[in-house]
């Protein structure tokens, strides 16, 4: 197995920019040069979860030992604020903490 190699110490002093390359991307200097390397997508997708009917069952919560209900769940999945999608499926549900023990869809 080769020895390790380590960086040159004398090539730092010579070259200020010499850490800055080892770690990122060569910079732009110019400003009217396009940049290729910079893609920015932005959705306004979200999910919400609600509870519609909710009764208790037996058993407690395996993180926080809180008590064990049964519940009727509705998931929508929202783009722009407008829903595009839902399902309804039913859980047991943590009463303390909100946790999802077990999911029937």
């Amino acid at each position: 197995m080769p020895p390790p190699t380590f960086p040159d110490p004398a090539a730092s002093v010579a070259d200020p920019n010499y850490h800055r390359s080892l770690h990122s991307p060569p910079r732009h200097t110019s400003s009217t040069e396009p940049r290729d390397d910079m893609v920015c997508f932005c959705f306004l997708v979200d999910q919400t979860r609600k509870v519609h009917k909710c009764k208790p069952a037996a058993g407690i919560c395996s993180r926080c030992g809180g008590g064990a209900s049964v519940a009727d769940m509705k998931t929508a999945t929202r783009f722009c604020h407008v829903p595009f999608y839902w399902k309804s499926w039913r859980a047991i549900i943590c009463t303390f903490c909100g946790a999802v023990l077990k999911s029937y869809q």
